[in-house]
Parts: structure tokens; sequence; C-alpha cells
């Protein structure tokens, strides 16, 4: 009895020996960073479309600024100066 204990403990340890396999270890740890990878790309993408949305506002409301101040300039040159006050305001 005891030498088949033993014999089972002997297959169930060969058994465990082979599904700790190193290379089947090494490529499921390169999957699992392939992925990771993949999520990080994504999260890159979606920070730089965040950026350019950004960079876009910023570029709009300048623009929206220097068009304000011109016709602040025009307002005051043309003797409207509490049109001129809004437009600086604004």
């Amino acid at each position: 009895l005891r030498r088949v204990r033993d014999m089972f403990v002997a297959t169930v340890n060969e058994g465990l020996d082979k599904l700790e396999n190193p290379r089947v270890m090494l490529n499921q740890y390169v999957r699992d960073m392939e992925d990771d990878v993949a999520k990080a790309k994504h999260a890159i993408i979606k920070q730089q479309t965040i950026q350019q949305g950004f960079q876009r506002k910023a570029e709009e409301t300048e623009a929206f600024a220097e068009k304000r101040k011109k016709q602040a300039e025009l307002a005051y040159h043309a003797g409207e100066e509490e049109l001129a006050r809004k437009a600086l305001t604004e």
C-alpha cells in the first residue's frame, strides 16, 4: 500500500513539474505584458486626443481675445469708449 501511495505521489509531482514548464510560464508572462502594452498605448492615444482638444481651445481663445482687442481699438478710435470697454471686458 505504501508503494502505491509513493508511486501516486511521484506521478502527481511529475505532473506538477510539467505544468510548471518555464517556457509555458514565460509565454504567459509575455502575453500578459502584451496586454499591458496595448492598454498603455490606448491610454496614450486617449491623452493625446484630450491634449489636442485643449490646445485647439487655447488657440480659439487666443484668436477670440485678439479679435476683441482689435474691436476695442477700432471702437476707441471711432469715439465709442463704452463699446471699447465692453470689447475689452469680454
